[in-house]
């Protein structure tokens, strides 16, 4: 049996421009991809829309920092 091992992805800035470009190309079997977003409701748009793209399950998580 071949094991596969996940490949992870963070991607700043991942809600809109080249960072949502790049997230999307990443989302396929085997890669974990955390996008990472100022604007919680940027986050969860670019969730949304990658939710339907994606081989993947895809989830969001607002990250608040001082």
């Amino acid at each position: 049996m071949i094991e596969q091992k996940q490949q992870l992805f963070i991607i700043t800035g991942a809600s809109r421009g080249m960072g949502e470009a790049i997230a999307s190309q990443l989302l396929k079997p085997g890669h974990l991809v955390i996008g990472i977003s100022r604007q919680q409701s940027a986050g969860l748009t670019a969730e949304a829309q990658a939710r339907g793209a994606a081989l993947e399950p895809v989830s969001y998580t607002h990250l608040t920092l001082p």
